[in-house]
């Protein structure tokens, strides 16, 4: 999916390793180069967010071109916000 979109800015989501507390955890992005912005994450080549230096992404959940940079921001942003789970406290 990642080459279709070379050169386009777009907006993606990551599942990444769990650990103690998580058995995975989904990590959410922008980026104007999506293939290098996965080698980065992966660790193919330098410059990877530090989450996923801990939490190694093993599959690329979805990946959302867009028209432009902002765009893309404003997806990633609601992407995160999908993804927040706001429970009430028991009484």
């Amino acid at each position: 999916m990642c080459h279709y979109v070379c050169g386009t800015p777009c907006a993606y989501a990551l599942q990444c390793e769990g650990d103690s507390e998580a058995p995975y955890y989904i990590y959410v992005g922008s980026t104007c180069d999506i293939q290098k912005r996965m080698a980065q994450h992966t660790g193919y080549i330098t410059g990877g967010a530090v989450f996923c230096a801990a939490h190694k992404p093993y599959n690329v959940l979805t990946v959302i071109p867009c028209s432009n940079i902002w765009q893309s921001a404003c997806t990633e942003a609601a992407l995160f916000l999908s993804l927040i789970h706001i429970s009430e406290p028991t009484r």
